[in-house]
C-alpha cells in the first residue's frame, strides 16, 4: 500500500507517495491525492483529476472535475458538469448525464452491481449499464447495508430493499447508513 504525503515548494503544496517503510515511491508533483482503489489513484494535476498507477504514471490523463475511486471496475467522474462512469482505460461506459449531489455526499461507488446517482434533483440507483434499477424519487439515498438502504422521502427517513420496495415507511427524522442488527434513527 502507498500513502500520500505533502511537501511544500514555494507557496504551493505538492503531494507524493511513500510505501509502508517510508521509502519515496512517487515523487511529489500532484496538487491533491484521492486514494488507490483497484490499482489506480485519482490525483489532481493542473487543476483537473486523472488517474495514476503505482509507479506514478498517468493511466488516465487529468480531465475530470471531481474525483472518486474505482469499484467493480468502474469509477464515477464529473466531466463538463455532469457525472458519468469510466472504465480503467478512461473510456465512458455510462455517459455523463447525472447531477452532482445536493448537500449530502452521494455514495458514488458500485457495490453489488448498483450505484447511487442523482437525476432531475432526485436520487436513485443504476446498474452497470446505466439503467435505473431503483427510480430516482428520493431526496436522499444512502448506501445499502445488509440489504437495506435509508432514504429520505417527503422530509422523513425510511428504508428500502434492493428492489426499491419500501420496507419501513418514512417516519424518522434521520437515519444512519450502516446496519448492524439495527439502524440508528
Amino acid at each position: 500500500d502507498l500513502h500520500s504525503f505533502p511537501t511544500r515548494r514555494s507557496s504551493d503544496l505538492e503531494i507524493g507517495f511513500i510505501d509502508k517503510k517510508g521509502k519515496l515511491v512517487i515523487k511529489p508533483r500532484f496538487e491533491g491525492p484521492w486514494r488507490f482503489s483497484e490499482g489506480l489513484c485519482c490525483v489532481l494535476y493542473g487543476g483537473k483529476w486523472g488517474f495514476i498507477d503505482k509507479t506514478g504514471k498517468f493511466v488516465i490523463e487529468p480531465k475530470f472535475e471531481l474525483p472518486c475511486e474505482f469499484s467493480e471496475g468502474l469509477c464515477q467522474v464529473q466531466y463538463e458538469g455532469k457525472r458519468g462512469f469510466i472504465d480503467k482505460t478512461g473510456r465512458f461506459v455510462i455517459e455523463p448525464r447525472f447531477e452532482s449531489p445536493k448537500e449530502y455526499v452521494v455514495e458514488s461507488r458500485f457495490k453489488d452491481g448498483i450505484c447511487q446517482v442523482q437525476y432531475d434533483g432526485k436520487q436513485g440507483f443504476i446498474d452497470k449499464t446505466g439503467r435505473f434499477v431503483i427510480e430516482p424519487k428520493y431526496e436522499f439515498a444512502r448506501e445499502f447495508s445488509e440489504g437495506l438502504c435509508s432514504v429520505q422521502y417527503g422530509g422523513k427517513w425510511g428504508f428500502i430493499d434492493k428492489t426499491g420496495q419500501l420496507i419501513i415507511d418514512p417516519r424518522f427524522e434521520g437515519a444512519w447508513t450502516r446496519f448492524q442488527k439495527a439502524f440508528v434513527v
